[in-house]
């Protein structure tokens, strides 16, 4: 474990203490996540002394759980969203693993039978256990099935007589394993030979057919979900387009500023701004589920010619022919169950493709947003889709006034799909000029390369204003990636923040301006805004504490603790409370003597004087 990796894990470790007091129980394994695209901004000042940055840490950590306590607020959706679907798309291959292992699992208690058979039973009984084991093994049928069991079971017995049964008993464990493994496959082999030959195959589902038809549906389904998700993204990009305009500046470039008033509306165009980044993050969840599906259906698609040609082969092989060697067709037999178990791989990933898929609609099903409010800055005009924004600039080109910034024709590119665009193709310019606004940039109108990436812009007013000074404009998408995390994997920043982590602050604050009736502009904070809590007014105040540091002045100094002093740690002292001490005895809140306790005998009923006093005095112990 590298130094970066054991700050994190500490400080990981030290938020879920922290969150279990606060009834919070986040996935540690997402906190993870949050904590690592947190760290990619230096200004939290947390460096690998941890006991020299131990306030920035405590800080740190304090806001980490803040933003937990809010799970509602749009960046911590986005971030689930993104964690999720990268855990679950990156590890498809254990899903498969995973299912396998669970079946093997459930069949262990029988497996152990089988495996643990004596001499003194019956191998009838043996090969009955075989044939329901492989029979669930294979996934040919429910072995509870007349038909089904009887299949597997003359199968297996047609490749084992009792001879071969004793000596399977007699071998080591190892030895059965693998042959049991060998067995599942060959009469897997027989049985799909059998259902293509009809002399046989009950139970044997038809797979081919079963998986082309389960793939129309979730193709229907993530294409339905995408239509939905494409009029929200619509209706969010051409609202924020709408709410900027470009001006022309005094040394000839170009800028956006904001044509409504940001007291008012500013809290509603940034939640629209993060909105419109779920959803673009969303979308690009559907699209490459849909780019799964393609890649498997084009993997069963060959899965289904070479099980064809392999069954052919077979056919070939045993035609005309009373008997053939077990060297010969046994091969064929695995090499068909290998198929088998592909295919039926294909449908355990595309079964979980759809699971992913509707747990992504989950993210948005109870997202809140005013939606009035974006028709009325449309004004009640359609929203702009992206295709229809593209061909509003197809026929414009893009031009360079820096030699570095060169700009190619889309018909330079063989193959402009396989293009790399930065920023996923967004307008880099208007991303910057609007504080976060997703605007698709126009390849028609020529690609932008620069320091040998790839950059797509939406007019070409924002490729000549990029084109004057590129460093900022990237530092400033940076930037932004700095203050909202859920933009680093998006946009694939992750690479170019690790390049400027010593560089704390990447771009200067920016001098805000808006849009008046009259098409004037207003300069807003001009001077960056600082509020300092130790200010004071009164002047009696500084002169009270000239005083005492002219007292201090004259006081001789013992030791000097700086910020960064290596002795600067944190010092524990273990004490141990006081105990209540207190004396038990038999009998608490009373003397413990004998309380006397006498009779006189006689008083009543006797004619003499003969009376008697009798002491009927218990003892203490009694």
């Amino acid at each position: 474990m590298d130094a970066a990796s054991r700050i994190r894990f500490n400080i990981v470790r030290e938020i879920m203490r922290e969150c279990f007091p606060r009834k919070l129980k986040p996935n540690e394994h997402f906190v993870g996540y949050f904590v690592k695209l947190l760290l990619m901004d230096p200004n939290w000042g947390i460096t690998e002394n941890l006991m020299n940055s131990r306030s920035n840490v405590q800080k740190f950590v304090q806001f980490v759980i803040s933003q937990l306590e809010m799970q509602n607020t749009l960046h911590i959706i986005t971030l689930k969203m993104q964690f999720y679907f990268n855990c679950t798309l990156e590890h498809m291959d254990t899903v498969i693993f995973n299912h396998r292992q669970e079946t093997l699992r459930r069949l262990l208690a029988l497996k152990e039978e089988i495996c643990k058979a004596t001499l003194r039973e019956n191998p009838d009984v043996l090969r009955k256990k075989m044939a329901i084991y492989v029979t669930f093994v294979s996934g040919l049928g429910n072995p509870m099935i007349d038909m089904v069991y009887e299949e597997a079971f003359f199968a297996i017995k047609s490749i084992m007589n009792e001879e071969e049964a004793k000596e399977f008993i007699l071998a080591p464990r190892n030895v059965k394993e693998s042959q049991l493994e060998l067995m599942n496959k060959i009469v897997c082999g027989i049985r799909l030979f059998n259902k293509d030959s009809d002399k046989g195959g009950a139970g044997v589902p038809n797979l081919p057919d079963l998986l082309d038809r389960a793939v129309i549906v979730v193709k229907k389904e993530a294409q339905f979900a995408l239509l939905k998700i494409m009029e929200t993204v619509n209706l969010l990009t051409t609202a924020i387009d709408k709410c900027y305009v470009m001006i022309e500046t005094e040394d000839q470039n170009y800028t956006m500023v904001s044509q409504i008033p940001s007291n008012l509306f500013g809290q509603r165009l940034d939640q629209s701004k993060d909105i419109l980044i779920l959803y673009r993050q969303y979308e690009l969840c559907v699209r490459k589920i849909m780019e799964e599906l393609d890649k498997l259906e084009e993997r069963a698609s060959n899965l289904y010619g070479d099980l064809d040609n392999l069954l052919r082969k077979i056919h070939r092989t045993v035609h005309m022919r009373i008997a053939v060697p077990v060297s010969i067709i046994f091969p064929l037999f695995e090499e068909l169950s290998d198929l088998w178990v592909n295919m039926q791989n294909q449908v355990i990933l595309m079964s979980k493709l759809h699971d992913i898929m509707i747990s992504l609609e989950v993210y948005t099903k109870n997202l809140d947003y005013n939606k009035e409010w974006l028709e009325s800055v449309l004004d009640n005009q359609p929203a702009v889709t992206d295709a229809e924004r593209l061909e509003k600039t197809a026929n414009c080109s893009l031009k360079s006034t820096n030699e570095e910034v060169q700009v190619f024709r889309i018909e330079n590119f063989q193959n402009i799909d396989k293009v790399r665009l930065q920023f996923l193709g967004f307008c880099c310019w208007k991303f910057v000029e609007t504080d976060g606004g997703l605007i698709p940039g126009n390849p028609s109108m020529g690609i932008v390369k620069y320091k040998n990436l790839n950059y797509v812009f939406s007019t070409p007013e924002a490729c000549e204003s990029f084109s004057k000074n590129p460093d900022r404009y990237i530092r400033h998408v940076l930037d932004l990636g700095r203050r909202k995390p859920q933009l680093i994997n998006f946009l694939q920043l992750k690479d170019q923040l690790e390049k400027v982590m010593n560089i704390n602050q990447l771009v200067k604050q920016k001098k805000l301006t808006k849009v008046t009736e009259n098409k004037g502009t207003i300069l807003e904070n001009i001077f960056p805004v600082n509020i300092d809590p130790k200010y004071k007014w009164n002047m009696w105040d500084y002169k009270r504490e000239a005083l005492i540091l002219a007292n201090m002045s004259k006081r001789q100094t013992v030791s000097t603790q700086t910020m960064k002093s290596d002795c600067r740690n944190t010092m524990a002292t273990q004490t141990y409370p006081q105990q209540t001490t207190s004396t038990q005895t038999k009998r608490d809140c009373y003397t413990n003597i004998p309380k006397p306790s006498t009779f006189i005998f006689g008083l009543r009923g006797r004619k003499d004087d003969k009376q008697f006093l009798l002491d009927l005095t218990q003892d203490i112990s009694k």
